[in-house]
């Protein structure tokens, strides 16, 4: 009996401890001050900037319509700054939520353009009293066209980054340049029992129930199916959303959530299942993503965001992915944000799974 008391104790405190983050969450962040639109636009009158100096074609946050599906999916509201698109979530701008890296433009190959902008950014934390302010780009002239020298000091700087994988106009180039342990792994995979399929909204569901299981794993709460839901239906042509299923006798064991626009083919959500890992389900489905990509004319393909040295950073630089540095520059610097609680994802996973996934469609929207 007392060790039964022990765990109904725990329990009520791991459930009274998410009550009370998702509580503070959603009371410090209520009112939009949607006044300050008129003070952003004040940079974009003044003509500095020239977008996209050197990738005319975008990356996928350059796509029109993405910063109002995020919006609109999560209650709060577009606005710009200087001519770039960012969220006001009530008493903070950020560009873009739940994405590596916002607009792109000139801000990754412009100093004078980045000092402009983020001039006007530490304006709105001082003289408009926003919370916070965080601006995130990538670092990509370091990577096309970047000296030796610049890519050495990313090395050894930035613990963020995206990992993109150059494509060939065919994917047999792409394999004859693949070590022989990665074409062994995805050779097995290719023999096993596992079934890639490619679609749309059709998928969702399935890839639902895979992704909320990983996450939950993983301490996160997971981003809920509307937010998914409207970004298949409303990002449009020339952009697209690809839900991917890796399955294994009729059994859905994986999926990954793709979006394309001008240059770039980006794996933006992936999960799999134990059993997936163990028979390198995860590389076949991949090898199937960047295919799907080369056929489809991108430029890059994207594995999505890592930590630099981690156990999937490495995973993605065996295909002979490049690191893409990312910069995440706020006002104020940030200290003890809620991505740094790292009880918080001990917690998540002690929970019951249906209750931590119940709670965490309120609050996932904060973690960014």
């Amino acid at each position: 009996h007392a060790s039964l008391f022990f765990w109904l104790e725990l329990l009520v405190v791991l459930i009274s401890s998410l009550i009370v983050v998702g509580i503070r969450l959603r009371l410090g962040y209520v009112n939009c001050s949607c006044g300050i639109d008129g003070y952003l636009q004040q940079g974009e009158r003044a003509g500095h900037f020239e977008r996209g100096n050197g990738l005319k074609r975008g990356l996928i946050t350059d796509h029109p319509d993405l910063p109002t599906i995020i919006a609109n999916s999560f209650g709060w509201k577009r606005v710009k700054v200087c001519g770039f698109s960012a969220i006001c979530t009530g008493r903070s701008i950020v560009s873009l939520p739940h994405f590596s890296y916002g607009s792109f433009g000139a801000l990754s190959e412009d100093a004078r353009s980045r000092e402009y902008l983020f001039t006007n950014l530490s304006k709105l934390h001082f003289v408009k009293g926003f919370y916070g302010i965080e601006w995130r780009y990538p670092e990509v002239g370091a990577m096309i066209g970047g000296s030796d020298t610049e890519k050495e000091v990313l090395k050894g700087t930035v613990n963020k980054v995206v990992s993109w994988l150059k494509l060939p106009e065919q994917n047999e180039a792409l394999w004859r340049g693949f070590s022989s342990n990665l074409r062994r792994k995805i050779g097995k995979a290719s023999r096993h029992r596992y079934e890639v399929l490619v679609g749309g909204e059709e998928f969702l569901s399935a890839f639902m129930k895979v992704y909320e299981r990983r996450m939950y794993e993983m301490g996160s709460a997971s981003l809920t199916p509307v937010f998914f839901r409207n970004l298949i239906r409303q990002y449009k042509a020339p952009g697209r959303v690809d839900v991917w299923i890796l399955k294994e006798e009729g059994v859905v064991v994986g999926g990954g959530i793709n979006i394309g626009y001008g240059l770039l083919y980006e794996n933006c959500w992936f999960a799999t299942v134990g059993s997936a890992r163990d028979h390198y389900g995860s590389y076949l489905l991949q090898w199937h993503m960047i295919s799907h990509a080369i056929e489809l004319g991108y430029t890059f393909y994207s594995f999505g965001r890592s930590t630099k040295g981690s156990g999937v950073h490495r995973f993605k630089l065996q295909w002979g992915a490049e690191d893409v540095a990312l910069s995440w520059v706020s006002w104020p610097e940030v200290k003890g944000g809620i991505r740094s609680q790292r009880w918080l994802s001990w917690v998540w996973c002690h929970v019951p799974y249906r209750l931590a996934v119940y709670v965490g469609r309120s609050i996932a929207k904060w973690i960014y």
